[in-house]
C-alpha cells in the first residue's frame, strides 16, 4: 500500500534492512491500490502482471506490508510464488491474518487492536465526553475496519453516541468535524478513499481536519502524534517495520521463517501533546499514570537555568571573595609597615573581584572604587570619588540611602542597603551595598571598605514570591525563624478581621494559638517550630483560629518550611473550613436519614474503600444476602455468593465501574447457604475518596425476587397468548387456503367453461366479468391466507420467506426494500424464525403506511449465538417519547414476540432523520411449546 500507515512502515523496514543487511539487497517493489481497485477482476489482472515479472526475476524473500497486501499473498501464494520461497506477513492485524497462512515457511509481525482501549482512552481523558465521531474511508479494507468497530464500541452505546463519518465525502467531514456538539471527541482510524470515490493521504487529512475540527482528535498511531492528536496508547508502525526487517536479515541468511513465532507489536506508553492538552483544557492530572508529555514549551527555567545557576554561582563567589577581602584587611592593619604594597594588592584583588568594591575616609567621602564598579556606571574614577558615587542613585532611593550610610558611619557600625544604581545603559539594577568599619592596631578609625552586589534576579524573585502569595486562592501567611508575621494576603483580612498592616511583625499566635496545634508538633514544639526543624506532618491540620472578636474559627492549614538568604521561614496556607464542617454535619445528618428511609423501604446499603479487606453494610443488605447481623463481610467473597452463570457478568460490570469510575446497574441471582436462589437488583457507583484517596464502592440491593417471578408468569402469559394467536392464523390461513380458496378456484375454472359453451352473444361479457371477479377475489383470498400465516416460511426457510415478502412489501408501497443475509442457518427453530419474520412484516407496513420513506433497507445476520435483525428506513421518523406514551399496539406487540424469545429490540427514530428497529434474538432457543 501506497499511503499512511503503511508507507511509515515500509520506510522503517526499508531503512533498517539496508542497514543490518551484510549484502547488498535488491528490493522490488509492488503496491495495491485497493483503494482505488477494489475489483477481483483487477486482482487477477495484477497477479498476471507479477507472473510476467517474475519470469525473468524471482524474489528470495517476499513481504506483504498491510492488511490488503497480506490477504492477497495468502490467497495467490501458490499461483506467485515457490513453495520454498518465504514470506514475511507485518503490518496488519493478527484478526485480519488468512487462516492456514502461516503453516508454510511463513512469519508474523503485527498488532492485536482493540479499539475498546482507546475509546475507554477518550472518556478517561474527557470523562464529559457525549459525542464520539469515527473517521473512516469508504474502500473495501475501511469497510471491514467499520464493521469492527461498531462491534466494539457497543459496550459504550448507552454512554456515547457514535457518528460515522464512512458515507460521507471528504469536503463533508471538514463540515461536519467543524460542526460537532458540545463535550464531542473525533478518532481518524484510516482514510484511502472517502464515500465519493476520491482517494487520500491519512497524514494531510488529519492536518485538514485539525485546521477546522471544534472538538479534540485522537489517532491509532505513533506517527500522527504532533499532526493535531492529542495522544494515548498508540502502535508505533515503524517499529514493527524495524522487528520485520531484523527477522528478514536472518531469513536471508538462511534461517527458515517458521523458526519466528508470530510477534504482536503493543501499543507505546501513553504519549500526549502538550499543546492539544492545552488547546482543549485536558489537565494533565487525568493522563494516565507514567505518560509522557511531548512538545511542552520550555520554562523560565529550562531556557535560562544556566543564567540562574551562574547569577546563584557569582553571589557566592562574592561571599568567597568578600571574606576573602576582610580576611585581607586585617593582614593590611597587621602589615601597617607594608601599607604601600599591601595597597596595591588590595587594589589588584580588588579590580579583579567579580562583585563592586569600595572604600571611604574618615570624612565619609569615597576613595577608591574597583574596576567592576566603574564597568557597571560607565564612569570614570573621577566621577564616582568623594560625593559623585551618590549621583548614579535612583532619585526615590538617593536621600534613604545616603541617610543609612552616614548614621552607620557616624556609629562605626557595619551595615546593609539596598539601592537602584543606574547602569551605563541608563537603566537601573538593584544592588545589595554591605559595608563595615577599618580600624589600625592601635583602635584609630581609617574609614569604611565595602561591596555592591547586582541582586535585580533576586529582587524579581521576591517581587514574584510576593504576588503568588497575594494571588493565591486561600490566605496565606509567611512567618519567620521567631514565629512572627513577615508578609499576609488579603484573604487573610477576610477569615480574622485584621488588616493586613496590622498583622505585620506580630506573632502567628494572635491569630492561631498555640493550645490548638500543641499536641500536633513534635517533642513539645508546636506546629510552627517544628516546620521550622523539618519534623512535623504538616498537611491538611485541622486547628481553631481566633477571630478579632474573640470566636474561634475552624481552619485547615499546610505548612512548608522555606530556606531564605534571610534565614528559614513558613509559608503557611489557610482555609476556612466552618462552611466545611457545616455541610459534613448536615451530610452526616442526611446520611442518617437516608440510612433509615433505606432500611423502611427495604434497601440493603453498601460502601466499601479499596484499601480495605471488610465492607460496610446495612442490616437489611445483610438480610438480603444471607448474612448474620453480626457477620463480617470480606469484599473478595462477595462474588461467592452470586450464582454460578451470572459470575462473568457480575464482574465485568464491577470491573469496568472500578476502571472507569462510574455508575453501574445489573440484576442478577444469588444463592443463599440454605440453597435458596433470590434475584437481587443491585446499583451504585465508584469514586475516588479525596484528591489521591482510595477508590469507594457505594450499592443499594433490592431483592426483586417476587418482580422476577410476575414478569416470568407474565411472559409465559404472553407467549402462551402469541402461540395461541399463531395457532388460530394457522387454522384460519389453512381453512382459507384448502376449503374457501379450492372452491373459488373450482368455480372460476366452471366459469371460464361456461364462457365457452354456446349461448347468446350478449351474454358472454357478463360471464367473462363473472370469471374475473371471481379469479380475483381467489387472488385476495391466497394473499390474506399468506398474511395470516406465511406458509413459505415452513417449508423454504425463513431467508426465503424473508426476501419474499420484502418483495411483496417494495411493489405494494412502490418502495425500493434491499434485503441482506448472512450466515443466517437453514434449520432455525420455528419461534425464533417466525418471530424474526412478523417483526419484519409489522415493521415494512408501518414504513409503507406512515414513513413516506423512498428506501428501506432489511438486513439478517447471524452474529456468534444471536440473529441480529436491522430495519432502517430514511423516512420522516416519528418521536419517540410521544409513541411510548400513545403506547402504540405495533411497537408493544414487537415487543412482546421479542421478549417471548428471549430476545432484545431497540428503536431509534427521530423527526426527519428515519426509523431503525434492531431485534437481537438467541439462536440455541429451544422450540416455543404453545399453551
Amino acid at each position: 500500500m501506497a499511503s499512511p500507515p503503511f508507507t511509515t512502515h515500509a520506510i522503517a523496514f526499508e531503512t533498517e534492512l539496508m542497514e543490518k543487511a551484510e549484502e547488498p539487497i535488491d528490493l522490488d517493489e509492488v503496491f495495491l491500490d485497493v483503494a482505488r481497485y477494489p475489483m477481483l477482476d483487477m486482482e487477477e489482472a495484477l497477479v498476471e502482471f507479477i507472473r510476467k515479472r517474475q519470469s525473468k526475476w524471482q524474489p528470495d524473500l517476499v513481504v506483504p506490508i498491510g492488511s490488503p497486501a497480506g490477504v492477497f499473498v495468502a490467497q495467490y501464494r501458490d499461483r506467485l510464488f515457490p513453495k520454498e520461497t518465504p514470506v514475511i506477513y507485518t503490518g496488519m492485524g493478527k484478526r485480519r491474518l488468512p487462516e492456514g497462512a502461516l503453516e508454510q515457511n511463513a512469519a508474523f509481525v503485527g498488532d492485536s487492536v482493540d479499539f475498546q482501549d482507546w475509546f475507554r482512552d477518550i472518556l478517561h481523558l474527557a470523562p464529559e465526553t457525549t459525542e464520539v465521531a469515527v473517521v473512516l474511508g469508504a474502500s473495501p479494507l475501511e469497510r471491514y475496519w467499520t464493521d469492527v468497530i461498531q462491534q466494539d464500541c457497543r459496550p459504550f452505546t448507552n454512554r456515547v453516541h457514535f457518528t460515522w463519518f464512512n458515507d460521507l465525502s471528504f469536503d463533508q467531514m471538514l463540515h461536519r468535524a467543524a460542526r460537532m456538539p458540545p463535550n464531542s471527541f473525533i478518532l481518524l482510524v484510516l482514510l484511502m478513499r472517502d464515500a465519493s470515490g476520491v482517494s487520500h493521504n491519512a497524514d494531510e487529512a488529519l492536518k485538514r481536519l485539525h485546521d477546522v475540527a471544534n472538538a479534540p482528535i485522537n489517532s491509532l498511531f505513533e506517527h500522527h502524534l504532533g499532526l493535531g492528536i492529542v495522544g494515548g496508547r498508540l502502535y508505533p508502525a515503524g517499529l514493527e517495520g524495524v522487528e520485520s526487517a531484523r527477522i528478514a536479515v536472518r531469513v536471508l541468511q538462511g534461517e527458515a521463517a517458521t523458526n519466528f513465532p508470530p510477534k504482536i507489536i503493543g501499543t507505546l506508553p501513553p504519549t500526549y501533546d502538550w499543546r492539544e492538552l492545552r488547546r482543549w483544557n485536558i489537565s494533565e492530572e487525568q493522563l494516565p499514570s507514567g505518560s509522557r508529555v511531548l512538545f511542552r514549551q520550555p520554562t523560565v527555567w529550562d531556557r535560562y537555568k544556566g543564567r540562574i545557576i551562574a547569577i546563584f554561582s557569582v553571589c557566592a563567589i562574592e561571599a568567597v571573595l568578600i571574606l576573602l577581602l576582610l580576611a585581607n584587611l586585617v593582614e593590611r592593619r597587621r602589615a601597617e609597615r607594608s601599607l604601600s604594597e599591601t595597597a596595591e594588592r588590595f587594589r589588584s584583588a580588588a579590580n579583579a573581584a567579580p562583585v563592586m568594591v569600595w572604600t571611604a575616609g574618615t570624612d565619609k567621602l569615597c576613595t577608591f572604587v574597583n574596576k567592576r564598579w566603574l564597568e557597571f556606571t560607565g564612569r570614570s574614577p573621577e566621577q564616582e570619588l568623594g560625593n559623585g558615587w551618590a549621583e548614579v542613585l535612583h532619585p526615590e532611593d538617593s536621600s534613604p540611602s545616603v541617610k543609612t550610610y552616614e548614621q552607620a558611619f557616624d556609629a562605626r557600625q557595619e551595615f546593609a542597603m539596598e539601592y537602584r544604581l543606574r547602569k551605563h545603559d541608563g537603566s537601573y539594577a538593584w544592588v545589595l551595598a554591605r559595608g563595615v568599619p577599618r580600624f589600625a592596631e592601635s583602635g584609630e578609625f581609617l574609614g569604611y571598605i565595602g561591596t555592591a552586589s547586582d541582586i535585580t534576579t533576586l529582587k524579581q524573585a521576591e517581587e514574584r514570591w510576593r504576588t503568588m502569595v497575594e494571588s493565591a486562592p486561600n490566605a496565606m501567611l509567611v512567618v519567620d525563624a521567631s514565629e512572627k508575621i513577615t508578609l499576609a494576603n488579603v484573604r487573610t483580612e477576610r477569615i480574622f478581621g485584621y488588616t493586613v498592616s496590622e498583622l505585620i511583625g506580630k506573632p502567628v499566635e494572635m491569630l492561631i494559638p498555640k493550645e490548638s496545634h500543641a499536641n500536633n508538633g513534635s517533642n513539645g514544639h508546636s506546629l510552627f517550630a517544628s516546620a521550622l526543624l523539618g519534623t512535623a506532618e504538616l498537611h491538611n491540620k485541622e486547628v481553631a483560629g481566633r477571630h478579632r472578636n474573640g470566636t474561634a474559627v475552624p481552619l485547615e492549614i499546610g505548612l512548608n518550611s522555606v530556606k531564605t538568604q534571610n534565614g528559614q521561614i513558613v509559608l503557611v496556607s489557610i482555609i476556612d473550613i466552618t462552611q466545611r464542617l457545616a455541610a459534613e454535619a448536615g451530610l452526616r445528618e442526611s446520611e442518617k436519614r437516608m440510612t433509615m428511609a433505606a432500611e423502611a423501604a427495604h434497601l440493603g446499603m453498601l460502601v466499601w474503600d479499596s484499601d480495605q479487606s471488610y465492607l460496610w453494610t446495612s442490616t437489611e443488605w445483610k438480610t438480603i444476602h444471607g448474612y448474620a447481623a453480626d457477620e463480617k463481610v470480606r469484599f473478595d467473597s462477595l462474588i461467592d455468593r452470586v450464582h454460578p452463570d451470572d459470575r462473568d457478568a457480575v464482574g465485568r460490570v464491577v470491573m469496568d465501574a472500578f476502571t472507569q469510575q462510574r455508575s453501574f446497574f445489573i440484576e442478577h441471582r444469588v444463592v443463599l447457604p440454605d440453597g435458596q436462589v433470590r434475584w437481587i437488583s443491585k446499583s451504585g457507583r465508584v469514586e475516588q475518596v479525596g484528591s489521591n484517596g482510595p477508590l469507594r464502592l457505594l450499592g443499594i440491593s433490592i431483592d426483586i425476587t417476587d418482580r422476577k417471578e410476575a414478569e416470568e408468569a407474565a411472559r409465559e402469559v404472553s407467549g402462551r397468548l402469541i402461540n395461541a394467536q399463531e395457532d388460530e392464523r394457522r387454522r384460519i390461513a389453512r381453512d382459507l387456503h384448502d376449503d374457501l380458496n379450492q372452491r373459488l378456484a373450482m368455480l372460476s375454472v366452471e366459469a371460464d367453461l361456461l364462457g365457452q359453451m354456446e349461448h347468446k352473444p350478449e351474454a358472454r361479457p357478463l360471464i367473462e366479468d363473472i370469471a374475473s371477479r371471481v379469479r380475483g377475489l381467489s387472488t385476495e383470498v391466497h394473499k390474506l391466507s399468506y398474511q395470516l400465516h406465511p406458509a413459505k416460511l415452513e417449508q423454504l426457510g425463513l431467508v426465503t420467506a424473508a426476501r419474499s415478502l420484502c418483495q411483496e412489501q417494495g411493489r405494494l408501497w412502490s418502495i425500493p426494500v434491499e434485503f441482506t443475509h448472512d450466515g443466517i442457518p437453514r434449520d432455525l427453530n420455528r419461534g425464533a424464525a417466525l418471530c424474526i419474520f412478523r417483526i419484519i412484516q409489522e415493521s415494512l407496513q408501518n414504513i409503507g403506511k406512515h414513513s413516506h420513506s423512498t428506501h428501506a433497507c432489511v438486513e439478517l445476520k447471524k452474529e456468534g449465538d444471536e440473529i441480529r435483525l436491522v430495519i432502517s428506513d430514511n423516512g420522516v421518523g416519528f418521536d419517540m417519547a410521544m409513541a411510548i406514551r400513545h403506547g402504540g399496539l405495533g411497537l408493544v406487540g414487537m415487543r412482546e414476540r421479542v421478549r417471548f424469545a428471549h430476545g432484545q429490540v431497540a428503536f431509534r427514530s427521530d423527526p426527519g432523520r428515519g426509523t431503525r428497529v434492531e431485534v437481537r434474538i438467541p439462536v440455541s432457543l429451544e422450540e416455543l411449546v404453545s399453551s
